[in-house]
């Protein structure tokens, strides 16, 4: 019992056990390397995605003075709604009264 487990086991982790696989070197001849970079497309880099940035930040602004205003407006609701509730239990607190006077 104890030996048919243990195989058992191992067939279950050999099964389960990641394959392993290579990916292909790359061609290091097809291109010159340089170390170099050019100054000029490091910024050219930074001020095309500019705009992109400036938008996302003015989109999580926007979005972020939109959830200010609707908690506000949600805990205006809380409000009324307790102040109504508070009221009808007044009023069922007063009926119940008058019918037992």
């Amino acid at each position: 019992m104890s030996s048919a487990y243990s195989t058992h086991r191992l067939e279950t982790s050999e099964r389960t056990r990641p394959t392993s696989f290579y990916l292909p070197m790359p061609a290091l001849d097809s291109e010159p390397l340089s170390l170099s970079m050019d100054i000029e497309s490091v910024l050219a880099a930074k001020d095309s995605e500019q705009p992109n940035v400036a938008k996302r930040a003015s989109n999580v602004l926007r979005l972020a003075e939109e959830t200010g205003k609707l908690q506000e407006e949600l805990r205006a609701m809380n409000e009324r709604v307790e102040r109504a509730e508070r009221r009808r239990l007044d009023l069922l607190a007063k009926a119940e009264r008058k019918l037992h006077q």
